[in-house]
């Protein structure tokens, strides 16, 4: 059951068409070790879900995020059970919405 919802909206990166600086896996797991830290702060021990908010017109693509999601979260135990959540939005970046615990 899920208990509570800690908003963050922490910008991740931005990326255009044509950018291979940073693909889905690196950005991906950048995103769950700041939800990890963000969650050690605020002393929660489990996180059920977290909220992505991907922009429409960056080269993030959301399936590849999903299936990737398993790896990226592997040396986190906070996160062994999450479930990651994509929202679209405008825009060219990657945002970590919300975490839910």
């Amino acid at each position: 059951m899920l208990k509570y919802k800690l908003l963050v909206y922490v910008q991740i990166c931005k990326k255009q068409k044509g950018d291979k600086t940073m693909h889905e896996l690196g950005v991906l797991c950048h995103a769950v070790k700041t939800v990890s830290e963000i969650a050690e702060k605020n002393k929660i021990k489990c996180i059920k879900f977290m909220t992505l908010e991907v922009g429409e017109s960056s080269s993030f693509v959301p399936a590849f995020l999903e299936k990737l999601f398993p790896v990226a979260i592997e040396n986190y135990p906070l996160l062994k059970k999450a479930q990651l959540r994509i929202q679209m939005a405008p825009g060219s970046g990657l945002i970590i919405k919300e975490i839910g615990y």
